[in-house]
């Protein structure tokens, strides 16, 4: 069975290179933590926030919950 490195090594440098493209040009990816905070705090009720944000700017979201603050959930058709 033949190995033939040099054919290795140029699959391997032209997948490096398809990803450092990808990684520079595509639309930043966010991790799925962050996604899921941001829609939470996009579906907060901003008056609400923006006083958590006043009593505890460090933790917003936290005391917009202890305060009694939901999120709205976005139905699907």
């Amino acid at each position: 069975m033949d190995i033939d490195v040099a054919l290795i090594r140029k699959v391997a440098a032209r997948q490096a290179g398809e990803r450092a493209l990808e990684e520079r040009f595509s639309s930043p990816k966010l991790a799925a933590v962050d996604a899921v905070l941001l829609q939470r705090a996009a579906s907060a009720d901003r008056e609400l926030l923006k006083v958590a944000a006043v009593i505890r700017p460090d933790a917003p979201m936290a005391v917009y919950e202890d305060l009694g603050g939901t999120y709205f959930q976005k139905v699907e058709d």
